[in-house]
């Protein structure tokens, strides 16, 4: 599914539910939307190649509670800043190997993460959950994996 795809559907679907109307909520509990210079930036200075889709996400909507779920955003000077979630997550004891990157966590311990392959974060997905088994989510991707979570 594009982008676009997604976009048509958050239109339809977020109208209906009070998470994402709430005004005072959301800009208590987001991250600023980014420019490509800010991703560019991030991506020279981590040494990877975000999936798309998830560059235009961190766009538009920047990053934080984003309806039933949240989602890890690249706004440096944020409280969702996925780098420093990944550090956070990792000072809770997850040995997180270098093929994963942290986008979103399920409040319970569990995490949902990109798969690495050198500098491409693909958008490729799995959940850690909070004993460290792996799940790998062969059918999903980083859009599905909103279009599952935030329209609960």
């Amino acid at each position: 599914m594009s982008f676009e795809d997604f976009l048509l559907l958050h239109s339809e679907k977020s109208s209906k539910l009070s998470v994402f109307t709430d005004t005072e909520f959301l800009e208590d509990n987001r991250d600023a939307p980014v420019t490509n210079l800010q991703i560019e930036e991030i991506e020279k200075e981590y040494n990877v190649v975000f999936p798309t889709n998830y560059k235009e996400f961190c766009k538009k909507f920047g990053g934080g509670y984003f309806g039933y779920t949240m989602v890890y955003s690249l706004d440096r000077t944020g409280e969702w800043f996925i780098f420093d979630k990944l550090d956070e997550i990792v000072s809770y004891g997850y040995s997180l190997s270098a093929k994963f990157l942290p986008f979103s966590d399920d409040q319970t311990g569990g995490i949902y993460c990109f798969v690495r392959e050198g500098v491409v974060i693909k958008d490729e997905l799995v959940f850690i959950d909070e004993v460290e088994d792996i799940e790998e989510m062969p059918s999903s991707n980083f859009i599905e994996c909103l279009l599952q979570r935030a329209y609960m």
